[in-house]
């Protein structure tokens, strides 16, 4: 093959190519699957078929007119006879008239090819492949090795079709062709592939062949693999880690769905009902992070006096509501005075001032008093150590900070 233009290598190409589209069609039926016969039954077995086929020649072939025109392609009709010699290997051979199209519209003439055939059948089945030598009469006789493949649908007891696509070589003049084609085979009653009906034990439309559970019981629902499936998700009750799914519930492999929408499986979930948003971990319950949380109260008040001015109560309260929300955590009251005064008496009034909050703390907002403690610091613990009224102001206190650990949710 000397000359390949691309316009011949692109109509080889989507030749092939539908051809390869015709395979795949076969392959995916579903019949193609179910009537299939056992090989061993087709050895013997004599038969013959129809042919239809398009060439598509070498573009150094000639024709012999005064142009030396080249030949282009070509469609023919045969016929062909075969002989199944094992369950991989047959023998046929074939012979087709053809008629050929030359290039320019010009004077179309006739041609013909007739040789023998080894069809193998790598897996016993349908697909085989093509091996064989045989005589083109293209204006000029050649000897051609020809190789390819094809695929049979057998469709009835006698009867199969099949689709094929072959490459002719000629060493002696180095023309490489090609050639799709289509078959009717019929087969002899010697030694015939009878197909038989697939049995369904169970009658419930899947063939034991393909059945996982060939015996449900009669009228139950069952998935494509032949069992039953309860809560009809598709997936059979025999694969079903979750076999009462709602209705309509979207499913995984295992048939099982999630229910609170957190990426785990509910049969994988330890905590199903976690709030929408919250991450989780591989058993669906919420991450969680430590966090410190802390609230302080400042209590002040006048000079040389321990009662507990009203608008502190507020601030008092909000001490209560945290240590009721986090019920393990106590409290310290620590009272404190200003450096003014005798060091005995004010250790004696900062007590009081501490105990004061306490009362309030205990009493009024019932926090319990084994969690609350209340100590003077009398003037030792000076916040501001000037000597002005306002530093002295500053350390007339009460003053408390409670921190604690908690878990968040990790969002």
């Amino acid at each position: 093959m000397k000359n390949l233009t691309w316009k011949t290598f692109t109509k080889r190409l989507w030749s092939s190519l539908t051809v390869l589209c015709g395979f795949s069609l076969l392959l995916c039926s579903p019949a193609s699957l179910a009537e299939t016969p056992d090989a061993k039954v087709l050895v013997g077995n004599a038969y013959f078929g129809v042919d239809s086929l398009y060439l598509t020649t070498d573009n150094d072939r000639k024709v012999n007119n005064p142009t030396n025109t080249s030949i282009d392609h070509g469609y023919g009709a045969g016929l062909h006879f075969g002989y199944r010699v094992n369950p991989t290997f047959e023998v046929r051979g074939f012979w087709s008239n053809l008629s050929l199209e030359v290039e320019n519209n010009g004077k179309s003439p006739d041609g013909r090819m007739f040789g023998i055939d080894g069809l193998i059948f790598p897996d016993a089945k349908n697909v085989y492949f093509i091996t064989g030598i045989n005589m083109m009469d293209l204006q000029a006789r050649d000897v051609a090795v020809n190789l390819g493949a094809g695929y049979r649908h057998y469709f009835q007891d006698h009867f199969a079709l099949q689709a094929e696509t072959k490459a002719y070589f000629t060493p002696e003049e180095n023309h490489t062709d090609f050639s799709l084609g289509l078959s009717l085979v019929y087969f002899f009653d010697t030694n015939k592939p009878r197909i038989s009906k697939p049995v369904d034990s169970d009658r419930d439309g899947i063939p034991d062949s393909r059945d996982l559970c060939p015996a449900s019981p009669p009228g139950a629902r069952v998935d494509n693999t032949g069992c039953p499936d309860s809560d009809n998700d598709g997936i059979g009750d025999n694969k079903d880690l979750c076999p009462n799914s709602p209705a309509n519930s979207k499913v995984n492999s295992k048939g099982c769905g999630d229910n609170d929408g957190d990426g785990v499986a509910n049969n994988l979930d330890n905590c199903p009902t976690t709030p929408q948003g919250e991450k989780v971990d591989n058993k669906g319950c919420p991450l969680y992070q430590d966090e410190t949380v802390t609230i302080e109260l400042l209590v002040q008040f006048d000079n040389n006096k321990s009662e507990v001015k009203a608008r502190y109560l507020s601030e008092i309260e909000k001490v209560a509501r945290f240590m009721k929300q986090y019920p393990k955590t106590q409290v310290e009251l620590a009272g404190h005075t200003s450096a003014l005064g005798d060091e005995k008496y004010n250790q004696s009034l900062s007590e009081k001032r501490a105990r004061a909050v306490a009362k309030i703390l205990t009493g009024e907002f019932n926090i319990s008093p084994s969690r609350v403690s209340a100590k003077g610091y009398g003037e030792s613990r000076l916040k501001n150590p000037d000597n002005s009224r306002e530093a002295h102001a500053e350390n007339r206190r009460m003053e408390a900070v409670i921190t604690t650990e908690v878990k968040r949710s990790r969002k």
